[in-house]
């Protein structure tokens, strides 16, 4: 039988340059965490076909050119991502996003967002 891929795997991996746009967020976000719930144990299959590389240390699932990471545990899933754009704007364009993505919006996602030194604002979606 023939294996799933999963991401390569580096101690050294880490967030990518690039501003990832709200909706390829939502979408990671949807692949990664919500359609692997509620074990996750399915993250790392369901981002192999995508440009990640898992940190062997911490394994947070890192997009290779994307400033966006996803993270999963038994019972949890999280993304963060940085971005330049209003808070306001990112949230109702995750929103949109995520509902065109999945069948039904799970209950009970988390969202916060801090400033950070870099002058980017970084979300984290969690559930």
């Amino acid at each position: 039988s023939a294996c799933a891929a999963v991401p390569p795997t580096s101690p050294d991996a880490g967030p990518g340059q690039t501003l990832v746009a709200p909706e390829r967020a939502a979408f990671f976000f949807a692949e990664g965490c919500i359609l692997t719930a509620p074990g996750f144990e399915n993250t790392g299959t369901a981002l192999g076909d995508f440009p990640f590389t898992q940190n062997s240390r911490t394994g947070t699932y890192y997009h290779n050119s994307g400033n966006l990471s996803i993270k999963s545990v038994p019972g949890g899933c999280s993304m963060v991502f940085g971005t330049d754009l209003p808070a306001d704007e990112v949230v109702s364009r995750m929103a949109k996003a995520t509902a065109a993505a999945v069948p039904q919006v799970p209950q009970g996602i988390s969202i916060t967002s801090r400033m950070a030194s870099d002058g980017l604002r970084y979300f984290r979606f969690g559930m």
